[in-house]
C-alpha cells in the first residue's frame, strides 16, 4: 500500500477525546517564532517527558486517559500540534519540518538539553523526524503503536496481506457489536448514527470493541485537513531518512505494539526492524489494537513506566522483544 494511502487509513481511525484537566495540571500556551499558538498541558512530578499525540490533525485529549495514572513518578508534557484543535495555523504553515521545529522550540522552552519522548501512532512518525534532525537532543523514545518509517525494508506481501487481514477484522468487530448493542440496522436518528460512529471507530481501534463508549471525541476534535496539509507541503524527501535515523543515531528506543493493532496487524513488520536497531526492544501486547491501555490497561501501563524509568537512568537490559499481555 503507498505511504499516502497507508496515512490516511491510519488518519481516518484514531480516536480523540477532549476531557476535563486534573485538579493539579497546567496549561500554557507555546509561541513558535512564526506566531503560532501551541496549546500545552502539563500533568504529574518528576523527570519530564514530552508526548507526541497520533493522528495528524488530532489533539493530545486522548492521551490523558493513559498518562495521568503514572504522574507520580513523571511530569508528562503534553500539546496540540500545528493545525490540531487548539493549535490553529495557517495552512500554508502545515509541514513535516515545522512540526519538527515546534517541538525543538518546546524543548528549548522547557529548557531541556535532552528529551525523553512518548509518542503514540503517527507521533512516532513526528519522533523519528525530530530524531533525524536533532539526535543530540534525544534521551530515549517510547513508541506505543508506532508507525512503520516509510523508508524501513519490509516484506510487502506479508504487510499487505496482514492489511487485508485487518480490514476484515475491523468490519467483523463492527458488525458483531452493532448486533449486540440493537444497532444492526440504518440509524433512525442522531443518537444511534453517533452510537454506530463510535463503534467503528472502535472496531478499528480496539480488541475490546465493546469498550468503544471509552473512545470519547472525535468529530469537532479532529481536523482531516491537518493531514491532508502534511501531505501537500512537505516534500518526497523529508519523509525518507526516518528508520535510518534511528538505526544511526541508536537511542534507547522501546516499540510497544498491540497484536491487533492496524499499523502492524499480527505484528509480521516491526520484528525484523526491531532486531536490526542497535538498542530497541520490542514488547508485544496480547488481545490489544490500536489503542492498547484501552484493551489492556495494566500491561500497557507496566510497559512504559519500566520503559520511561530505564531510559531516564540510562539502565538497558540486551535488546530485543518480549510479548505482554
Amino acid at each position: 500500500m503507498r505511504l499516502a494511502n497507508r496515512l490516511t487509513l491510519l488518519a481516518a481511525l484514531v480516536p480523540v477525546v477532549c476531557r476535563a484537566l486534573a485538579p493539579e495540571a497546567d496549561s500554557w500556551y507555546l509561541w513558535t517564532e512564526d506566531g503560532v499558538r501551541h496549546y500545552v498541558v502539563e500533568v504529574g512530578r518528576g523527570e519530564p517527558v514530552v508526548v507526541l499525540h497520533g493522528g495528524w490533525g488530532a489533539e493530545h485529549g486522548y492521551l490523558l486517559r493513559l498518562v495521568e495514572p503514572l504522574a507520580d513518578g513523571f511530569r508528562f508534557v503534553l500539546y496540540d500540534q500545528r493545525g490540531s484543535l487548539r493549535s490553529p495555523a495557517p495552512e500554508g504553515s502545515i509541514s513535516l519540518g515545522r512540526l519538527v521545529a515546534d517541538l525543538e522550540e518546546l524543548r528549548d522552552e522547557l529548557g531541556l538539553e535532552r528529551m525523553t519522548l512518548l509518542a503514540h501512532s503517527m507521533g512516532s512518525m513526528l519522533a523519528y523526524a525530530y530524531l533525524r534532525e536533532h539526535p543530540e537532543r534525544v534521551r530515549s523514545m517510547v513508541m506505543l503503536a508506532p508507525v512503520v518509517p516509510p523508508d524501513a525494508a519490509t516484506d510487502a506481501e506479508r504487510v499487505r496481506a496482514a492489511q487485508a487481514r485487518f480490514v476484515e477484522f475491523a468490519r467483523a468487530q463492527e458488525k458483531a457489536q452493532a448486533v449486540r448493542e440493537g444497532l444492526d440496522h440504518e440509524p433512525r436518528n442522531d443518537r444511534e448514527r453517533s452510537a454506530r460512529s463510535r463503534i467503528s471507530m472502535a472496531a478499528g481501534n480496539l480488541y475490546h470493541v465493546e469498550r468503544w463508549r471509552q473512545l470519547e471525541g472525535g468529530q469537532a476534535f479532529y481536523n482531516p485537513r491537518v493531514h491532508a496539509l502534511l501531505q501537500e507541503n512537505t516534500p518526497a524527501g523529508e519523509w525518507q531518512g526516518l528508520f535510518a535515523a534511528l538505526a544511526t543515531h541508536a537511542p534507547p528506543v522501546e516499540l510497544i505494539l498491540g497484536d491487533h493493532d492496524l499499523v502492524d496487524f499480527g505484528v509480521v513488520a516491526w520484528p525484523p526492524l526491531a532486531a536490526v536497531l542497535p538498542n530497541a526492544r520490542l514488547h508485544v501486547v496480547e488481545r490489544a489494537g490500536h489503542n492498547a491501555w484501552i484493551d489492556q490497561p495494566e500491561a500497557v501501563r507496566a510497559l512504559i513506566a519500566r520503559a520511561l524509568a530505564d531510559g531516564a537512568v540510562g539502565v538497558r537490559e540486551p535488546a530485543g522483544s518480549d510479548g505482554a499481555e
